[in-house]
Protein backbone atom coordinates (compact mmCIF):
# COMPACT_ATOMS: atom_id res chain seq x y z
CA UNK A 1 0.00 0.00 0.00
CA UNK A 2 1.05 3.47 -1.26
CA UNK A 3 1.09 6.12 1.23
CA UNK A 4 2.03 10.19 1.44
CA UNK A 5 5.08 11.21 2.94
CA UNK A 6 7.21 14.58 3.08
CA UNK A 7 10.58 14.38 2.59
CA UNK A 8 13.25 17.31 4.22
CA UNK A 9 12.76 19.72 1.64
CA UNK A 10 9.01 19.59 2.15
CA UNK A 11 8.22 17.83 -0.65
CA UNK A 12 5.29 16.04 -1.35
CA UNK A 13 6.44 12.25 -2.18
CA UNK A 14 3.83 10.52 -3.43
CA UNK A 15 3.96 6.69 -5.53
CA UNK A 16 7.71 7.23 -5.31
CA UNK A 17 7.23 11.14 -7.57
CA UNK A 18 8.53 14.39 -5.55
CA UNK A 19 5.93 17.22 -6.25
CA UNK A 20 5.65 20.40 -4.96
CA UNK A 21 1.12 19.76 -5.33
CA UNK A 22 -0.67 19.77 -2.58
CA UNK A 23 -4.54 18.78 -1.84
CA UNK A 24 -6.96 21.20 0.28
CA UNK A 25 -10.68 21.36 0.90
CA UNK A 26 -12.23 24.25 -0.23
CA UNK A 27 -14.23 25.39 2.74
CA UNK A 28 -17.91 26.66 0.78
CA UNK A 29 -18.21 23.05 -1.74
CA UNK A 30 -16.16 20.58 1.02
CA UNK A 31 -14.37 19.48 -2.81
CA UNK A 32 -10.38 18.74 -2.92
CA UNK A 33 -8.83 21.01 -5.09
CA UNK A 34 -5.03 21.17 -5.38
CA UNK A 35 -2.37 23.84 -5.46
CA UNK A 36 1.29 23.90 -6.60
CA UNK A 37 3.30 25.39 -3.18
CA UNK A 38 5.84 27.05 -5.54
CA UNK A 39 4.10 28.14 -8.79
CA UNK A 40 0.79 29.37 -6.32
CA UNK A 41 -1.17 27.13 -9.25
CA UNK A 42 -4.39 26.01 -8.59
CA UNK A 43 -7.34 23.35 -9.99
CA UNK A 44 -9.68 20.97 -9.10
CA UNK A 45 -8.30 18.34 -11.17
CA UNK A 46 -5.88 15.50 -9.47
CA UNK A 47 -2.40 16.57 -10.94
CA UNK A 48 -1.09 13.60 -12.54
CA UNK A 49 1.70 13.75 -10.30
CA UNK A 50 0.15 12.90 -7.62
CA UNK A 51 -2.29 9.99 -9.51
CA UNK A 52 -1.80 5.93 -8.42
CA UNK A 53 -0.79 4.21 -11.36
CA UNK A 54 -4.03 2.89 -12.12
CA UNK A 55 -5.55 6.68 -11.50
CA UNK A 56 -2.64 7.82 -14.02
CA UNK A 57 -3.59 4.95 -16.67
CA UNK A 58 -6.87 6.37 -16.56
CA UNK A 59 -6.07 9.64 -17.06
CA UNK A 60 -3.73 9.03 -19.93
CA UNK A 61 -6.72 7.22 -21.45
CA UNK A 62 -8.82 9.89 -21.01
CA UNK A 63 -6.99 12.30 -22.45
CA UNK A 64 -5.99 10.30 -25.48
CA UNK A 65 -9.45 9.73 -26.47
CA UNK A 66 -10.50 13.57 -26.10
CA UNK A 67 -7.58 14.76 -27.97
CA UNK A 68 -8.97 11.70 -30.65
CA UNK A 69 -12.43 12.94 -30.47
CA UNK A 70 -11.43 17.19 -30.88
CA UNK A 71 -8.72 15.80 -33.90
CA UNK A 72 -11.68 14.26 -35.60
CA UNK A 73 -14.32 16.85 -35.10
CA UNK A 74 -11.77 19.45 -36.16
CA UNK A 75 -10.97 17.32 -39.07
CA UNK A 76 -15.28 17.35 -39.82
CA UNK A 77 -15.33 20.88 -39.74
CA UNK A 78 -12.29 21.57 -41.61
CA UNK A 79 -14.00 19.30 -44.12
CA UNK A 80 -17.26 21.44 -44.33
CA UNK A 81 -15.93 24.28 -44.89
CA UNK A 82 -14.08 23.40 -48.10
CA UNK A 83 -17.23 21.90 -49.31
CA UNK A 84 -16.57 18.62 -48.66
CA UNK A 85 -19.13 15.63 -47.15
CA UNK A 86 -18.57 15.03 -43.75
CA UNK A 87 -16.28 12.39 -42.97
Amino acid sequence: LYSNTFCKRKKLVYFGVMSDWKSAIDPKSGKTYYFNAVTRETQWRKPIELASPEERHQMEAKERKQKEFFAAMEANILSNLKGNAPT
